[in-house]
């Protein structure tokens, strides 16, 4: 049988891994004595606020409205290939794009609001040549996000340096 906190079978229930669902499926889980349906029970006994619904989903105090997490890596010149986690993505179906040397885009029409916060961290790999010097992600309009990758001297936009990269898009409501 699976943990009763991920449903992985090879945890059994001593995971501490937190999930984030969209309103109406299971709110927060983790270690044994979590309630995931009515907010996070701490160690010394102290409960999270409630869902948005009063049981279940998104906790109504969470100050976004939508939000998408994952992973994002680009080769040479291609679209880069993302990895979302179960229940990563409320926001909605996501293309991403090579638009142009450096530039990646991220496109759903009408979708990010001018409250829309993006963040992205990329850790050094040492073993990796895929080493930006820096990577700048934000809105754009509210079509697209945008992600553009600088070579090592800060000033010239390059392909092929995002591998693995963390990104997070809130839409704040």
């Amino acid at each position: 049988m699976g943990c009763g906190n991920c449903g992985d079978n090879g945890c059994k229930g001593s995971c501490t891994r937190v999930v984030i669902t969209k309103q109406g499926e299971r709110g927060f889980t983790g270690p044994p004595g979590v309630q995931g349906e009515k907010g996070i029970q701490g160690p010394q006994g102290i409960q999270g606020p409630v869902g948005a619904d009063g049981a279940d989903g998104a906790d109504a105090t969470l100050p976004w409205s939508a939000l998408c997490t994952g992973l994002i890596t680009q080769s040479l010149v291609a679209d880069p290939t993302v990895v979302i986690p179960t229940g990563g993505n409320t926001i909605g179906a996501i293309v991403w794009t090579h638009f142009a040397v450096g530039t990646y885009r991220g496109t759903l029409a009408g979708a990010f609001a001018d409250t829309t916060i993006c963040s992205i961290v990329q850790a050094p790999k040492f073993a990796s040549s895929k080493v930006p010097s820096f990577i700048q992600f934000g809105r754009m309009t509210d079509d697209y996000v945008e992600i553009r990758v600088y070579d090592f001297d800060g000033i010239t936009l390059t392909d092929n340096r995002l591998e693995d990269a963390s990104f997070r898009i809130e839409i704040w409501a």
